[in-house]
């Protein structure tokens, strides 16, 4: 499977792993061999005897699953002395085969949660890929995570444009009407805010907020703090991170007055920005094998195109960032992700304790 292979021998019944034995199966009567069969039931057979019932053979193959959403392939071969078995002799009527009956058995972990959290993204392309990778990552952590995402590009992303745009606040107000949604997730930055240099109060974040809370008093707000756009435009990872480095403090401030007005509403402001700069930091260093260049095909880079869109490790490191701060989930209890030389969890574990001490 993906590339891994296991592998269960079936020796002669009764006689460890000699080829052959006439009274193989008579030796297993006490194991449930069916005695004085006629023919020739008392010879061994390959780890099976008439009468007995089947062993089932288990094998865990969690650490070969492409847990974040790719497909797994899986196949079964049955060998007879290690080749592809031949039937011999068919016109004997023998139906000679090997076959089995495969089970893939998986479990969720009922206890971290039972009940299903229903999470409204509302933004740009600097927080979709995250949102669309959030079911998958929860389900990886026991968590039953429905994403709904109302998505607009660019500055049409930022809550002042979505609330300002007839049809995607009608769309917003619609899934917010049903009364389910637990967590809504807004992206920085509407342009007024950017202006006055973070100093003032959004009102597009405080209308979605009311909105949200007059449909279900309970939802948690959630402003989600992205990198800066067009990162070539940028010498090195320290001077890419300044602006929003700068900014996040104040969107967290604005996190605290949010809450305040709304009779201290659970809101949380959370920064998936920083797996980009931590990530380029550490390609600038040459400290990051998964990476080949800044620009390129999403496997083999930071970035997918000029703009600033992300490649697949920043998507999955910036997840890991969302799973915590949506769900508390602490990155080392994630399972490890294979693709990657890079422990990806330590990075985000750092981040968030970075983010912890500010």
């Amino acid at each position: 499977m993906n590339g891994y292979v296991t592998q269960e021998d079936h020796p002669m019944a009764g006689n460890g792993t000699v080829s052959s034995d006439n009274e193989g199966c008579a030796k297993e009567m006490h194991n449930g061999a069916l005695a004085n069969q006629l023919g020739s039931w008392p010879y061994g057979r390959a780890g099976w005897c008439a009468g007995q019932d089947v062993k089932p053979w288990t094998y865990d193959i969690s650490q070969w699953i492409d847990w974040v959403g790719n497909q797994n392939s899986l196949r079964y071969q049955g060998l007879y002395n290690g080749q592809n078995y031949v039937p011999q002799n068919e016109q004997s009527g023998a139906n000679q085969n090997i076959h089995a009956n495969i089970w893939v058995v998986y479990y969720t972990n009922i206890s971290v949660q039972s009940s299903s959290t229903n999470v409204l993204y509302i933004g740009h392309s600097f927080g979709r890929p995250f949102a669309a990778q959030m079911e998958n990552f929860s389900a990886m952590a026991g968590i039953n995570h429905n994403q709904t995402i109302e998505f607009s590009g660019g500055a049409s992303g930022a809550p002042d444009q979505l609330w300002a745009d007839d049809g995607h606040r009608e769309n917003i107000k619609a899934i917010l009407d049903t009364g389910t949604i637990d967590v809504l997730i807004m992206i920085c930055c509407s342009a007024d805010w950017v202006a006055n240099f973070g100093l003032t109060n959004d009102d597009a974040v405080w209308n979605f907020t009311s909105y949200a809370l007059q449909q279900n008093p309970n939802t948690r707000i959630g402003l989600a703090m992205p990198w800066s756009d067009f990162p070539e435009d940028y010498d090195n990872a320290a001077e890419h991170r300044n602006a929003t480095d700068q900014a996040y403090p104040l969107w967290k401030n604005m996190a605290s007055r949010l809450s305040s007005d709304f009779n201290n509403a659970d809101v949380f402001a959370f920064y998936h920005g920083a797996a980009v700069y931590e990530l380029r930091e550490m390609f600038e260093g040459g400290n990051l094998s998964d990476v080949d260049q800044m620009r390129g095909s999403s496997g083999t880079s930071l970035f997918t195109d000029e703009k600033g869109h992300a490649g697949q490790i920043v998507e999955d490191l910036g997840t890991l960032l969302w799973l915590a701060a949506i769900h508390g989930v602490d990155p080392m209890t994630m399972p490890e992700f294979t693709q990657y030389e890079t422990d990806i969890r330590l990075i985000a574990r750092a981040i968030l304790d970075e983010q912890s001490q500010a």
